[in-house]
């Protein structure tokens, strides 16, 4: 196998052929190389040809989308694939859903709830993940019907946040959204609401994936494409896609189930409903078909037994606790099928954070924080029913709990 040309040359490369051409032309000047005059001149050229060099690797990484890192990745997604993003942060789009009841014996009013009324919600951090303050206003009016007795009714308005960022993104399980205004009918309370896509700006984890999905889906209507029609989606960061091939479904991407989420895991119709129109207007053809379902966040607590190769090792844990802590959510939130998990994964994660721990005994217990059930791994990577949701297993590092013990207590 013959040595194939460097695409880029060494600095040596270059300054070895000139001082070589001088020394063709005029034999007398190779004493003065090393040390003279017309070496100095060589080391000049050398500092130059090191700047060239780096810019020109610099432009070689930034087209290659395994290399490109940034504002350069971004801009090789919209050269080579059309995939523009929008780099500023985006503001969270969701529903809140008003409920209006009357049990008092007599008929009340209907009356306009103007675009731009306000909800906010007050910080609490003592849930997990951590709430924080956040206002919304309606986007659109929306006229509300009289009641009479023993009548109640359910109001959707489509809200957005006012600030943008990912603080006022809405779990499923978060019900502080609150009214801020005056309402016509002072009995309506909040119901629920979700609401999601508000971003600090556009990560680098979601341009890769979108490299990802638009390179294999740039050819036809595949899963591909369906993925990266919905990163193309502003807010939307992370997506899962199914494909069933149950009856009244056709083949390819005819009946495929769409799942999302945006930066803090978060889901909401309204955010379903914009990645769902991107994919009508750029990515589903004749005969396709794509529904998006819903993606629930799910607060969990981890706890494992570690098993160290020495006893020294118990001694101080602050800094191993801490690499598993970073290793287990890293698990949760960085992998590709972030909508499962496997305690042997899970383990071997644990085990490769660290050089002091020897084993992870089989007793990995996940948790639901919400109810202090036990999870177990699904049954299946996504669900065989394509209507159901999908969870994201959320884990921080304050819900690690970790016990260890030395070869000696070992199981």
């Amino acid at each position: 196998m013959t040595n194939a040309t460097p695409q880029i040359p060494r600095v040596t490369d270059i300054t070895g052929a000139a001082a070589t051409a001088l020394v063709a032309a005029r034999p007398s000047t190779a004493v003065h190389i090393a040390a003279g005059r017309f070496g100095d001149v060589i080391a000049m050229w050398k500092s130059q040809i090191t700047i060239a060099m780096r810019r020109l690797a610099d432009e070689c990484r930034a087209g290659r989308v395994p290399l490109a890192t940034g504002k350069a990745l971004a801009e090789l997604l919209a050269s080579e694939f059309d995939a523009v993003t929008d780099p500023a942060p985006q503001k969270a789009i969701g529903i809140v859903n008003l409920l209006r009841s009357n049990s008092s014996g007599t008929t009340w009013q209907g009356g306009l709830v103007r675009a731009g009324t306000k909800f906010s919600r007050a910080a609490d951090p003592t849930k997990s993940p951590k709430v924080r303050s956040a206002q919304y206003v309606t986007v659109e009016p929306v006229y509300v019907g009289s009641l009479n007795n023993m009548q109640s009714i359910t109001i959707p308005f489509r809200v957005e946040a006012v600030q943008a960022g990912t603080a006022a993104n809405i779990q499923a399980h978060d019900a502080a959204v609150a009214i801020a205004d005056t309402l016509f009918d002072s009995n309506s309370v909040v119901a629920d609401s979700r609401a999601a896509g508000g971003s600090d700006g556009v990560s680098e984890a979601k341009l890769r994936s979108l490299a990802l999905a638009a390179s294999l889906g740039q050819y036809g209507p595949t899963t591909f494409a369906l993925a990266a029609g919905c990163l193309l989606t502003q807010g939307v960061s992370r997506v899962a896609v199914q494909e069933y091939s149950s009856t009244g479904y056709a083949s390819d991407c005819g009946g495929c189930r769409i799942w999302i989420a945006d930066d803090s895991w978060c889901w909401s119709q309204t955010l379903a409903n914009a990645a769902k129109q991107k994919l009508n207007d750029l990515y589903l053809g004749f005969g396709c078909k794509a529904t998006i379902n819903e993606t629930t966040n799910l607060p969990v607590s981890l706890s494992a037994t570690i098993l160290l190769r020495d006893k020294r090792f118990v001694a101080d844990t602050v800094e191993i606790a801490d690499n598993i802590r970073a290793a287990c959510v890293s698990y949760f939130n960085d992998r590709p099928d972030w909508w499962t998990f496997r305690e042997r994964g899970i383990a071997a994660r644990i085990v490769g954070c660290d050089r002091r721990i020897l084993a992870v005994p089989p007793t990995i217990t996940i948790t639901n924080v919400l109810n202090g059930i036990a999870i177990s791994p699904p049954a299946a990577p996504l669900p065989t029913n394509p209507s159901n949701q999908i969870y994201h297993y959320d884990l921080d590092t304050t819900n690690v709990g970790l016990t260890f013990v030395t070869p000696s207590g070992a199981y």
